[in-house]
């Protein structure tokens, strides 16, 4: 039993997220029967099963034996053959039930249950009848599931923030401030929650004699509070709930009863995992302080009992390594450093993309966090993504970005309830990758039009001075909120220009284009400019849309508006210099560069003669927190304008983004040994530990640069020199340079067998290339001996050429223009179909089938006299094709207005043959009129005709 006074605070908090009331376990047996087992129970110590206060009989210490060994098969026929009081046995079946690594928990605990009870029946055995009450607690705790928990029994429960300051008031016999805190999660949580929250503090306090009070009045705030979430509960939530009253009432009369478990009970370790992940995660989230106190609490007691298992270790700190198979060994001879180091990254941050695709991903495309989680891991896939196009990876990132799209969160663009800015335009923001993973699929570009079309139209504005800017950092699909305490403009603002950057880069639509460069323009001016208190030629953090100031309340670098909009360049600045950066490209007004310039000049400054402790808002301070990381702003400024003028600042990034501007090879064989180190060690706190489906630390970013030629975030417009289709893990690329008329690039095949990549080409200006492949035989970036040419054309981006990629040799690609191509109009049509666009309305042999299709122009010019070519090819036999219609569609107009332009038309078709055939369209503008990319051109679908 509990003594009078209480445990240290450590031992305290276990039950501060499952409601665990800490003390020691003592069984007691009251009857004659099964005596011989009576002087000992049952605790977990050092990861072994032990008996604690006598000497179990032989039987009974070979099933413990089995138990330690992790030998759970055997040891459930042994332990139902084994003779011994019912007590004896439903103690060992929950020993099998609380083992971190047991199998088949509901069995035991089912055996455990009918064991107990007999023993409690027939043998009027108390210990039994303890071990039953907290078998019943540990029941209805983890049939509790909450709306945002994991689905597994017994992951239900993430903490109240309120939980660990209600305790310690109460230990200080605060007992009314405990009462507060507890009553002010009502509102917060719901009535489910906070009557959990309540039956947890109450729990604290059970079995000790110094607060019997305490314990007593916390008892009726729980019962209070089970009632209401009862009354609450829909006819599954009630079914689940009804357990706790005659626990809590068995807890009154019964103090040897408890409603929560004891720290030694056999299931606590299996219990507890689940706090000691939430708080883990709860505290890398938000780094509060009460997370990491609850941590700290729970993980100690973990240790005791099984400090070697995988979880305990992964959350004390331990770096534990994980695929071996992953790595190349031996390593090929004069296979380069940094091939064989990408191999390995790819493999491994490949591995994760599709555990989480293959294993988490539910049917309708969540991962588990919920959308707006959710879509934030669409960051760290992209880098994995873009370059290598890992198609499995592709296929549940679209499944993730559809069911955002049709979950009913979004509307017009942006999330449909009111939400600062950052919440409300992120599931939109995120899924803009599409326009690139997906290029040219009408399905993404024009919902992404109408996302742009709300930002135009609803939430910026030019205000009296001129300046497009957001009209408040609180917003909805519908309705901006304009009072004054949120009418800023905001560096997370960027986000939701996303969008509208990546169709403007798609297409230059004329009123996405006008939107990017204007706002962008405004930020760069706001920069450029000094306000009151702002320094002159920082990038602020708010801008108020009123008035158009830069100096928030009157703290430029906080209008206490939220701490996601402070001044944080390391932070959220590169929302903004993205735009910058894509307006200059789509319009080539260079003084929407200059804010960003004016900052870089004052980081340079500060970074040649730092000032120690500037007083906060000062041009020093400002220039102490641009400092860090300005080079990667120099260096992605470089990429995107060629301009020298920061290479000194760029040449103090690392990696790739360094050796675009150093060429010292050095940078390339050290490009990915970050990234590397994080990923060999810990998978489960990449996967099947994760929390919060934001928080997946996949560290992939070192492979966008060297197998794309670009320095810049997978998120923002490309800078793609190139990207790779049908390659396996055995392919590696760096791209060592690239303009508008040529690429260099080293390759290497790790595989036994020729390999046929395709490079995709992104920048190259139209004209005829040759494609040259050889052996660098000196690693010298050179081609030499035997050199394959391939000869093409490149008339729009995404080009293609496949070429053989020998095994085991260093090998160099050259692309050189041979001959300038005719430029292309700006603004160009881009006519636009998918598989989804055909529909055949039956189909049956010799019968005429009515069939329509869905056009689109997702260009910035008109469409002009369309030509629709239907085909039929049969599936086997004579293949043939069978032209069935050619249609003339007519015009059909661009997007001008931000609103997708579509036409349906229809046809007949009669199948000549049954069986499986695939009906194939093609469309083109009239005499051969270019368009933005010819890929989105043609659809098929496969039909079955019947006879």
């Amino acid at each position: 039993m509990l003594s009078g006074s209480l445990l240290p605070r450590t031992h305290w908090a276990i039950g501060i997220l499952v409601g665990v009331a800490i003390g020691a376990f003592a069984v007691i047996s009251g009857t004659a029967a099964g005596a011989a087992e009576a002087d000992y129970h049952l605790e977990w110590k050092a990861g072994e099963l032990v008996a604690i206060g006598g000497q179990p009989s032989k039987r009974v210490l070979r099933v413990i034996r089995l138990i330690n060994r992790e030998q759970f098969e055997e040891v459930f026929d042994y332990l139902l053959a084994l003779n011994v009081s019912e007590r004896v046995r439903g103690e060992l079946a929950l020993a099998i039930a609380g083992h971190p690594n047991g199998q088949e928990e509901s069995r035991a605990l089912n055996l455990a249950e009918r064991w107990l009870q007999r023993g409690v029946n027939s043998d009027k055995d108390l210990a039994a009848k303890r071990l039953l009450n907290q078998l019943k607690v540990y029941r209805a705790l983890t049939d509790i599931v909450l709306p945002w928990a994991r689905r597994e029994k017994g992951h239900s429960w993430v903490p109240g923030r309120n939980l660990l300051p209600a305790r310690d008031f109460a230990l200080k016999g605060d007992l009314p401030a405990a009462r507060r805190e507890l009553g002010s999660l009502r509102e917060e949580y719901g009535p489910l929650v906070h009557a959990l929250i309540a039956w947890q503090l109450a729990g604290f306090f059970g079995g000790d004699e110094k607060h019997r009070r305490t314990y007593s009045v916390l008892l009726g705030e729980a019962d209070q509070a089970l009632k209401v979430a009862y009354d609450a509960a829909d006819p599954q939530g009630k079914r689940r709930l009804a357990p706790f009253r005659p626990l809590l009432e068995e807890a009154r009369r019964d103090e040897l009863a408890v409603i929560t478990l004891r720290e030694a009970h056999l299931l606590f370790p299996r219990y507890m995992i689940e706090p000691l992940r939430a708080y883990y995660w709860w505290w890398r989230e938000t780094e509060r302080p009460v997370a990491r106190q609850g941590f700290e609490e729970i993980l100690p007691q973990m240790q005791a009992r099984f400090p070697q298992h995988e979880l305990v270790r992964l959350y004390a700190g331990e770096r534990i390594y994980w695929g071996d198979e992953h790595r190349i060994d031996p390593v090929p001879d004069g296979a380069p450093a940094w091939a064989v180091d990408q191999r390995e990254l790819r493999a491994r941050a490949s591995h994760v993309v599709e555990w989480w695709f293959n294993v988490r991903q539910e049917a309708n495309g969540e991962l588990g966090g919920g959308w707006e989680d959710d879509c934030e891991a669409i960051r760290g896939f992209c880098s994995v993504l873009m370059g290598s196009g890992l198609p499995s990876g592709v296929a549940g990132l679209t499944r993730l970005v559809d069911g955002i799209w049709e979950s009913g969160e979004l509307v017009n663009g942006y999330d449909r309830r009111m939400k600062d800015i950052e919440h409300s335009c992120e599931m939109a923001a995120d899924t803009s990758v599409m326009v690139l993973l997906a290029y040219g699929d009408p399905l993404y570009f024009e919902r992404f039009l109408e996302t742009t079309k709300t930002t135009y139209e609803l939430h910026t504005a030019v205000n009296a001075h001129g300046h497009r800017h957001y009209r408040s950092r609180a917003l909805s699909a519908t309705e901006v909120h304009e009072d004054d305490s949120v009418g800023f403009d905001t560096a997370y603002a960027g986000r939701a220009m996303r969008p509208a950057a990546m169709i403007a880069w798609y297409a230059h639509l004329p009123k996405a284009v006008d939107l990017v460069h204007s706002w962008a323009k405004a930020w760069s001016e706001d920069s450029v400019r000094a306000g009151e208190s702002k320094p002159a030629g920082i990038i602020p953090a708010v801008v108020r849309f009123q008035d158009d100031s830069v100096d928030g309340g009157g703290k430029w670098w906080d209008a206490e508006i939220g701490g996601l909009y402070t001044f944080q360049p390391s932070g959220t600045q590169d929302e903004i210099i993205g735009k910058m950066m894509a307006a200059w490209e789509l319009t080539g007004d260079d003084s929407v560069l200059d804010g960003l310039r004016a900052q870089l000049r004052i980081a340079r400054s500060y970074r040649a003669k730092p000032i120690e402790n500037p007083q906060v808002g000062t041009l020093e301070w400002a220039a102490s927190q641009v400092a860090a990381p300005a080079p990667w702003m120099a260096s992605w400024y470089r990429a995107v304008t060629g301009d020298d003028e920061f290479d000194d600042l760029a040449l103090a990034d690392i990696g790739y983004n360094r050796y675009l501007v150093s060429g010292e090879t050095a940078d390339i064989d050290a490009q990915h040994t970050h990234d590397l180190e994080a990923m060999r060690y810990n998978l489960p706190l990449l996967t099947s530990e994760v929390r919060k489906t934001d928080r997946i630390a996949l560290r992939g970013g070192s492979l966008l640069g060297p197998l794309t030629g670009s320095p810049g975030r997978p998120t923002e417009t490309p800078l793609f020199a190139m990207t790779w289709q049908s390659v396996g893990p055995d392919f590696a690329a760096v791209v060592r340079s690239s303009d508008s008329r040529s690429v260099r690039a080293q390759l290497y095949n790790f595989a036994r067998r020729p390999l046929r990549p395709v490079a995709r080409f992104w920048r190259l200006e139209p004209g005829r290339y040759a494609l040259r492949v050889g052996a660098d035989a000196k690693g010298e970036a050179n081609v030499a001996g035997s050199v394959k040419t391939i000869e093409f054309t490149c008339v729009e981006r995404l080009s293609e050429v496949a070429f053989e990629l020998q095994p085991g040799v260093l090998t160099q690609l050259e692309v050189v223009q041979l001959e300038k191509g005719e430029a292309r109009p700006r603004h160009l049509p881009d006519l636009a179909i998918a598989s989804r666009d055909l529909k055949v309305l039956g189909a049956k042999k010799d019968q005429a089938m009515k069939c329509t299709l869905v056009l689109h122009n997702i260009g910035s010019a008109r469409a002009r006299d369309i030509r629709v070519h239907v085909r039929a090819i049969a599936k086997r036999g004579d293949s043939t094709p069978v032209d069935v219609a050619t249609l003339n569609g007519g015009d059909l107009d661009f997007p001008a207005d931000l609103v997708a332009k579509t036409k349906e038309l229809e046809f007949t078709w009669m199948p000549s043959r049954s069986g499986l055939v695939r009906l194939e369209v093609e469309v083109e503008c009239g005499d051969g009129e270019p368009e933005i990319y010819s890929g989105n051109n043609r659809a098929a679908v496969a039909v079955s005709v019947r006879k």
